[in-house]
């Protein structure tokens, strides 16, 4: 393969790369990106790519130790398994509980089969992906964004700037709220608070019977947190009115609706219990059915993309030949090996389905379905994080689809109940940990391949990395689901009721259809509208309204940021560097706040209190109690942070 690029570093030049200390350090830190993005993500429905924070936590830890670039390219690529891992686990193993296959995820026996398909799945998403490498590097038509972003903050860390301390300091004032807000700490505050109204009761004679009927309001203020509005910040204006425009339709409009079709007087004292039994029961579902609808549509709107991404997981021969290379910067682990390490793992899984489900037929159908399915939507991910980065890249949808194909045919052989559940869910799982790691492989290759980076060392490290943490991440999941309670709006985990609702639907018939199809076609009038990312706003309408609402926050904050850089004569190179600022001051409020949300979980669970009082009285809240009012102060320091750090920050090593 003729070379059309330059490297930041050549091929010619040796130094350390796959390291002990880089890939030591970097196990570490995907760790605690992942524990901090297994919060964010069961909380909000989203996770944030850790590339950026690697990048920089890796800048600083190998400069500290005199490392060398291709040594901080390593740590990064380690680091990020965490992330790429937690998402698929998050999306899919609270499921597990949810459809009612594991009584909690509190226990041995869900912590072995939860590792086993993490460790699966990550392994096979490096492997599937490693075959892609060569195809996808120079495709002229995948920018990868995110990719190029993260080696220019890598190559200016060259020159001395590293932004750690941006990541720094919020990181300290999200730790800092975190404990002042969550009620199992000092709980000095609420950070959002429900507000109601009624309307007066009305009369109407509907059939001949005169009934009385009574509207009303019931919502929460914007969550004080500044990882939520981090999130939106991220994610940007745009898609932050999205997700916000579900929150206005299901619970200023739909919620509303319903209260008044309740029947009866609704009284102040009762709003809440009736609004919340009607969230729960009735624009849940009607939120997933349109979660559904709106990522199998996503996926057929990317339908020549995807096909591409086919064509790509099955690699010419040429490519295939070309396992040695006259420079490092072409080497790939040995892909003979790789296709035997795929064989083995998918009997090893095959296996595995056989003890969930004790069926023959079953586990060898689920294993076929996971195979293929892993392969071909493993290339597809990769492909998609190429044209759109890997925040965008809408990997529970591609599990979705595999997850409905694996249950119908599971159904059809006549494997049911929490046996085919589990099978089904076990193959969702291993699936979207596959697509989660290929998505990030994929990114981390362009990052190498732009600093000069062995595609070899860093397809090992990636393995060491995903194989460590997957024996970890099922900690800090079950933590959560233990101490804030799965399902409820401290952890609503959006994704996998959607698994576990969808599974159960078709393996048990106990999909609540009037609402599930409700929200189908509430989708289909969207998509006929074109109204933009259907799965968003579905999210959005699914999440507690402080959670949504509090993105919106975010969003509203970095369109204000925009608005002042056009007001400044600002090259289009410095405002990229003060935006990725703006990142990493985001990426800091995000881990400040949810690392500390796992350490008061870990408190809760071992039944130590924040703090007690001499006489033995736990103690959660003190000085100013539940008021809200001192969130506004939280918010307005976010929004001063988020706005003037960027805007006044001088560009170092200009």
């Amino acid at each position: 393969m003729e070379n059309k690029y330059k490297p930041y570093v050549s091929a010619a030049t040796v130094m350390p790369e796959l390291t002990f200390r880089s890939v030591f350090a970097g196990i570490f830190m995907a760790v605690i990106l992942g524990g901090s993005n297994a919060y964010l993500g069961l909380k909000v429905g989203m996770t944030v790519a850790a590339t950026f924070p690697a990048a920089v936590v890796a800048i600083i830890v190998m400069r500290a130790f005199g490392g060398s670039i291709l040594e901080e390219n390593l740590l990064r690529t380690t680091a990020s398994t965490g992330e790429a891992l937690v998402a698929g686990a998050i999306f899919t193993v609270p499921a597990f509980v949810i459809a009612g296959t594991w009584d909690t995820l509190w226990s041995l026996k869900a912590y072995l089969e939860g590792t086993v398909m993490l460790l699966i799945g990550g392994v096979l998403g490096i492997l599937f992906v490693i075959a892609l490498r060569r195809s996808m590097m120079e495709d002229p038509e995948l920018p990868f964004p995110e990719s190029v972003a993260c080696a220019e903050v890598v190559k200016a860390g060259q020159k001395g700037a590293t932004g750690g301390k941006f990541i720094l300091i919020t990181l300290i004032l999200g730790m800092i709220n975190e404990f002042l807000k969550n009620s199992y700490a000092f709980q000095s505050f609420s950070s959002s608070r429900p507000v109601q109204f009624l309307l007066a009761p009305i009369k109407k004679t509907i059939g001949g019977i005169e009934q009385t009927f009574q509207g009303g309001f019931f919502f929460g203020l914007p969550d004080a947190s500044p990882a939520v509005m981090s999130v939106g910040y991220i994610i940007g204006p745009r898609l932050a009115c999205i997700t916000f425009s579900g929150a206005v339709f299901g619970h200023l409009f739909l919620l509303p609706l319903l209260i008044s079709m309740y029947g009866g007087v609704v009284g102040a004292d009762t709003i809440g219990t009736i609004s919340k039994g009607i969230y729960n029961e009735m624009i849940k579902p009607f939120a997933i059915g349109a979660m559904l609808t709106g990522a199998i549509f996503t996926i057929y709107s990317m339908k020549g993309n995807i096909a591409k991404g086919f064509r790509l997981a099955f690699p010419k021969k040429e490519d295939l030949e070309q396992t040695k290379s006259a420079t490092r910067l072409e080497i790939d682990l040995n892909l003979k090996g790789v296709y035997i390490s795929i064989l083995l793992m998918t009997i090893v899984m095959i296996i595995f389905y056989y003890y969930l489900t004790g069926s023959i037929g079953g586990s060898i159908l689920a294993g076929i379905v996971m195979s293929i399915g892993g392969f071909l939507f493993a290339g597809v991910a990769a492909y998609l994080v190429g044209l759109i980065g890997s925040s965008s890249n809408p990997i529970s949808g591609l599990t979705l689809a595999t997850l409905i194909v694996a249950s119908a045919l599971i159904l059809l052989i006549g494997v049911k109940g929490t046996q085919g559940i589990a099978a089904a869910l076990g193959v969702a799982c291993v699936v979207c940990c596959a697509c989660g790691i290929s998505g990030d492989m994929m990114q981390d290759f362009k990052i190498g391949h732009l600093l000069g980076g062995s595609p070899r060392s860093m397809a090992i490290a990636e393995l060491i990395g995903t194989f460590c943490v997957a024996f970890v991440l099922m900690i800090p999941i079950a933590l959560l689901t233990k101490a804030y309670t799965l399902g409820s709006e401290m952890l609503p985990a959006p994704q996998a009721n959607l698994m576990a609702l969808v599974s159960k639907g078709i393996l048990e018939g106990t999909m609540p259809w009037t609402f599930f199809i409700g929200g189908i076609f509430f989708a289909l009038a969207l998509i006929l509208l074109k109204a933009p990312s259907v799965t968003l706003i579905a999210v959005g309408m699914y999440l507690p309204f402080p959670t949504t609402s509090a993105i919106f926050v975010g969003g509203i904050i970095k369109w204000i940021l925009s608005i002042c850089f056009k007001g400044k004569k600002l090259s289009e190179e410095v405002k990229e560097w003060r935006s990725n600022i703006g990142i990493l001051l985001a990426s800091g409020f995000i881990a400040g706040e949810t690392l500390t949300g796992i350490f008061i979980a870990i408190l809760v669970v071992s039944g130590v209190s924040v703090i007690t009082l001499p006489s033995g009285e736990t103690v959660g809240r003190f000085v100013l109690g539940t008021a809200w009012w001192p969130a506004l102060i939280v918010f307005a320091i976010y929004a001063l942070i988020m706005i003037l750090v960027p805007l006044m920050v001088k560009k170092e090593n200009n």
